[in-house]
């Protein structure tokens, strides 16, 4: 998942990105490790810190995902995937099927812009369907990781 590869990438570049998001939280109130996370760790966060910060973020919302990677890396063009209306309408998907056992309400008529559905439908896919969202998913993912990938390769921890 997005998260994953985030946790992965800050507990690799202790110095680089989890030096960041530490500067970062600190500079927003109520924003520092909590204390369970320092105990967890034997109160030594390196190559952790993207285990210990990520509960800040939200990473089961678009919006969520793309602060953290902004956070972390700055304007890298993780915009184009967690702005995508393609995301944007899994996410809504994945939220009416979790949150509403897939009844449509006014709120996922908004964020899925899908205009075949009123509220009180049950969504319906097809394995189509489901396959077309899985691969979608897959491909953004597999983007994500090679831009993080990159960035890792290009900037070795000292």
């Amino acid at each position: 998942t997005t998260k994953d590869v985030w946790i992965a990438a800050l507990n690799a570049r202790t110095i680089s990105l989890g030096a960041k998001i530490a500067k970062k939280m600190s500079e927003s109130e109520g924003r520092q490790i909590r204390l369970t996370e320092l105990e967890k760790h034997g109160w030594n966060v390196y190559g952790k810190l993207g285990t210990a910060y990520s509960y800040k973020y939200d990473f089961s919302k678009c919006e969520g995902c793309k602060a953290a990677y902004q956070d972390a890396f700055g304007k890298l063009g993780f915009d184009k995937f967690f702005d995508s209306e393609q995301l944007r309408q899994l996410n809504a998907i994945r939220n009416l099927l979790v949150h509403k056992a897939g009844i449509v309400d006014e709120k996922f008529l908004r964020q899925s812009k899908l205009t075949n559905l009123k509220i009180g439908d049950e969504l319906s896919l097809m394995p189509q369907d489901v396959s077309d969202y899985c691969l979608t998913a897959i491909n953004i993912l597999c983007d994500i990781f090679k831009i993080v990938d990159q960035w890792l390769r290009e900037n070795p921890e000292p």
